[in-house]
């Protein structure tokens, strides 16, 4: 009987705002904890993200590297007059291109021209070496046949379309020598 007139005396207010101090510290830490959580996973999150830029701009700059190697290439080519390789130079280029680059259309642009002048140069080269090849046989023929003029002037119009062509030089320094002999014996 003595101890429960106490309770009966017991202000039950106070137990209901440690309850609800309580209930909101625990609220409060468990706020705290997940905010702490979100800031870690942003973190994370943002250092995976840092990690895969530089991972980019790596393979960026490396592909950059490689077509500043082939652009390198293909008009070393294009000057030697290596009309195929500086196309096949050029369109491995053209694969290497980064197409995040600032300049990659005016680049794919750019080598889609030189791969077009490549081609003509090449078409050209062509239709002169079988100008040559023609140039080089009726002058082979005409050699063969004694008709040293005749002989000259195609080997001479063989030379015009390959200069450096030892055969041609040949027939023309044989015709003229027969043509000195011809004449000597008149």
């Amino acid at each position: 009987p003595s101890v429960i007139s106490y309770y009966t005396q017991i202000d039950c207010a106070v137990f209901d705002d440690l309850t609800s101090d309580f209930k909101s510290k625990a609220e409060s830490e468990q706020q705290q904890k997940h905010n702490e959580q979100d800031t870690l996973a942003k973190a994370i999150d943002e250092g995976i993200k840092i990690d895969k830029d530089r991972t980019d701009a790596i393979n960026r700059a490396e592909k950059r590297k490689a077509f500043d190697k082939l652009k390198n290439q293909y008009k070393d080519s294009a000057r030697e007059h290596c009309w195929q390789d500086a196309i096949d130079y050029a369109r491995k280029a053209k694969q290497e291109l980064d197409e995040k680059s600032l300049d990659f259309s005016l680049e794919i642009s750019n080598i889609d021209a030189d791969i077009e002048e490549f081609q003509s140069k090449l078409s050209e080269e062509r239709v002169r070496f079988e100008i040559f090849k023609k140039e080089i046989k009726l002058a082979r023929d005409f050699f063969n046949e004694n008709l040293w003029q005749e002989a000259i002037s195609h080997s001479e119009k063989a030379l015009d379309y390959n200069a450096d062509d030892v055969e041609a030089k040949r027939i023309i320094s044989e015709s003229r020598l027969k043509l000195d002999n011809k004449d000597k014996i008149k």
